[in-house]
């Protein structure tokens, strides 16, 4: 028996997701140049509210795009039996290229967030902001691979992540308007994947990241067992 070997090239892995690769890159270089031309970046005023406050809500999102790529060829084509014989190791095809992917993705927003401050009078971004978006990115990447593996159904996915992630957007907002009026328990602010966007305030930063890596990794744990059941993907 050969021997296995640990990950595809990357450059094979990017070539997979087809238009899946490109969506994310077009959309931000799209949000680039709104903020550029219509938000005070042409002449030096784009804030940093306005940088993160976008960053924060879009950057996340998009990366489902790239996670779900990923697996296209493996649910929608009719040689996925051949794609699941290929001599990797589970764990490579599956948290593996996860893990590569989101630390590339994460590579190219942050040179997309340091040349929007470029356009911005504003220079300082806590460290503590940076680990609350790389959790967030992790989070919806994890998610992605979750539901992915679990429905074997890319629109399925799609449908899913977007459901939750207006769900939850539409919660966080609610419960910020809600600010003064009620103080919120400390289990509704705890879990907002939209804290880079949406603070919630009485939340505990470190919390929040802490608990978006806790679930992040019980998810790829999940997607990981569904990629370990080759006779599962085949059905």
């Amino acid at each position: 028996m050969g021997r296995r070997m640990t990950f595809p090239p990357l450059w094979l892995d990017l070539r997979t997701m087809g238009w899946n690769f490109s969506f994310p890159l077009v959309a931000h270089l799209g949000i680039v140049l709104y903020l550029y031309l219509g938000q005070g970046g042409r002449v030096g005023m784009l804030t940093e509210k306005t940088i993160l406050g976008t960053i924060g809500l879009w950057s996340p999102l998009l990366i489902t795009f790239w996670i779900v790529g990923l697996y296209q060829d493996w649910f929608e084509s009719d040689g996925k039996e051949a794609l699941l014989a290929l001599p990797y190791k589970s764990w490579a095809f599956g948290i593996g290229r996860v893990l590569r992917t989101t630390a590339l993705y994460g590579f190219f927003v942050w040179g997309i967030t340091r040349l929007l401050f470029l356009f911005s009078s504003d220079r300082g971004v806590s460290q503590m902001w940076w680990t609350i978006l790389a959790a967030s990115i992790l989070f919806f990447a994890a998610l992605a691979f979750f539901t992915v593996a679990l429905t074997r159904r890319l629109v399925f996915t799609y449908m899913l992540v977007a459901v939750f992630s207006l769900g939850e957007w539409v919660r966080v907002y609610s419960t910020s308007l809600r600010v003064g009026y009620s103080v919120p328990s400390d289990r509704t602010v705890a879990f907002n994947p939209f804290q880079a966007a949406s603070p919630l305030p009485g939340a505990n930063p470190l919390r929040v990241a802490l608990i978006l890596f806790i679930v992040s990794l019980l998810l790829l744990f999940l997607g990981q067992l569904f990629v370990n059941r080759r006779e599962y993907l085949l059905k």
